[in-house]
């Protein structure tokens, strides 16, 4: 390794600041019993400046959840100890604002469905791609920080008044639902 990183005249340290970006304070759980796939996301979060904690069983999860849940937990369904829908429902029960990714092999629509019907924001196929996984996970974080700023819910109060389609998507943002709202408004 030490040759390639003289070949393009970098040290490990610059090589190393290049590739990992910013800290960042989001708190990211990764439960996978597979630990090839854990330590792989694992490392891609890291690598994206997140805080990584690791289970490799649902129980050993819940164990630590109870005492601090993370900023969004990605979640196995084959888990042993205790599978991933149930700790998706216990996590689910503790918070309804927690965003939760399913990455399972578990393909089928019903799967899929259930997946989300039980609290799931996100459910990701594996195969999967590890910038796909990334990106969702970023796009949660910013679902996440738009719903709880009151700034984004007061930038359409002045509407609700005057537009029934405003008042819904400001009650939206008061149950902590998530899109992208665009108001035209008519001059």
């Amino acid at each position: 390794m030490a040759k390639v990183w003289r070949v393009f005249g970098l040290s490990a340290a610059a090589w190393h600041s290049a590739l990992v970006k910013e800290p960042r304070s989001e708190l990211v759980a990764v439960v996978e019993d597979e630990k090839n796939i854990r330590e792989t996301v694992v490392f891609a979060l890291k690598r994206e400046g997140y805080r990584v904690n690791s289970y490799a069983d649902g129980a050993e999860a819940w164990n630590a959840f109870r005492q601090q849940l993370p900023d969004l937990a990605v979640l196995d369904i084959l888990l042993p100890r205790m599978d991933g829908r149930e700790l998706c429902r216990k996590l689910r029960a503790r918070s309804e604002t927690l965003p939760i990714i399913f990455l399972t092999s578990k393909d089928e629509e019903l799967d899929r469905v259930l997946g989300l019907e039980l609290g799931a924001d996100d459910y990701l196929c594996k195969p999967f791609a590890m910038r796909e996984l990334v990106a969702r996970i970023k796009v949660l974080f910013r679902r996440a920080s738009l719903s709880g700023d009151p700034a984004a819910r007061d930038a359409f109060a002045h509407l609700a008044d005057k537009d029934p389609l405003a008042r819904f998507h400001v009650d939206r943002l008061d149950r902590h639902e998530t899109g992208t709202l665009v108001v035209m408004e008519e001059k």
